[in-house]
């Protein structure tokens, strides 16, 4: 594991979503609470849980979803009717 590694904060009022990530490795999220200082030392916490997480897993495991049941069929348009103007106006 290399030790590149991305953060981003999005601060709101005094609370932040801090995201980290790094190459080959799935994200890692949390949040944070405080002015931003405090919120650089958490986002750092954040960080160092991260890499140990991703020595022991670097990605999530794989989920063995059902595959979905297919769509039903399109409902049957309605004909046009020929007796006189519609409700709505033509616009083109």
């Amino acid at each position: 594991m290399s030790d590149e590694a991305k953060i981003v904060i999005v601060l709101k009022e005094n609370r932040a979503t801090v995201g980290v990530s790094a190459p080959g490795c799935d994200p890692v999220f949390d949040t944070a609470e405080g002015d931003l200082s405090e919120i650089f030392v958490r986002a750092a916490g954040i960080l160092e849980g991260a890499r140990a997480q991703w020595t022991a897993s670097p990605r999530y495991p794989k989920s063995d979803l059902p595959k979905p049941a297919p769509a039903p069929p399109p409902a049957a348009t309605r004909a046009k009717s020929t007796t006189g103007a519609s409700a709505a106006p033509r616009m083109f």
